[in-house]
């Protein structure tokens, strides 16, 4: 990619950006579809190619510096564990077994390809960052949108009760969408699973549910 190429990026990024084996192939139960209330903007993949992406606008998103903390953990790329001495709050463990789903009712893995596509390239263009999310954003069940593209939607939902706000790093993102895409079968694929984020300022995790879904 060339210097002009990775700098147009640099700046798509920063404006826009203000917002495991396959253990079953039963459909999966229990999620409602989201209204649509994403915020959709065109940016551009590595590539060159444009792709419109919808992110949640009630969902805060914060840039930040890759060296904004440490890296401890190298099970995934740039994987953070907590550690009091540091401060390092963001980013959350890694999945055990997610539960897969297909058919029509699952996104096209293409179209949940480009979210990969984007938060990657954006990542190493050196823009990264996490989503804030606070107990009223996970109410009650509630299921949050954080991002689409085209027919692949990932959300998360709270599993327990949460004092203080949690951090979803872009990576996770990155992460829990590509480690899914290999499971495809006749080009799609639906997941969900459980995991830990660490609460901010508090030492201990909340569970979250995530799902990769048609929307």
């Amino acid at each position: 990619m060339s210097t002009h190429s990775l700098r147009a990026l640099v700046q798509l990024a920063l404006v826009g950006l203000s917002t495991a084996a396959a253990i079953a192939s039963s459909a999966i139960t229990g999620f409602t579809a989201i209204p649509d209330g994403l915020v959709a903007r065109e940016v551009q993949l590595p590539d060159g190619s444009t792709i419109t992406i919808a992110e949640n606008p009630n969902i805060v998103f914060t840039p930040e510096s890759p060296n904004d903390s440490k890296d401890t953990k190298h099970k995934r790329v740039d994987w953070q564990e907590y550690s009091l001495s540091d401060g390092v709050q963001d980013f959350c463990w890694d999945e055990s077994r997610p539960q897969f789903s297909y058919g029509t009712s699952a996104p096209l893995a293409a179209d949940c390809q480009k979210i990969v596509d984007y938060y990657s390239g954006v990542r190493k263009a050196g823009v990264r960052g996490k989503w804030t999310l606070y107990p009223s954003d996970l109410a009650n069940g509630k299921v949050v949108p954080l991002v689409k593209v085209d027919g692949c939607q990932f959300t998360l939902t709270l599993s327990g009760k949460m004092g203080q706000k949690v951090f979803w790093g872009d990576n996770d993102l990155v992460y829990y969408v590509d480690n899914q895409l290999k499971y495809a079968k006749d080009g799609r694929v639906q997941a969900e699973d459980y995991t830990a984020c660490y609460v901010v300022d508090e030492t201990k995790y909340v569970q979250l549910k995530w799902r990769l879904v048609k929307a």
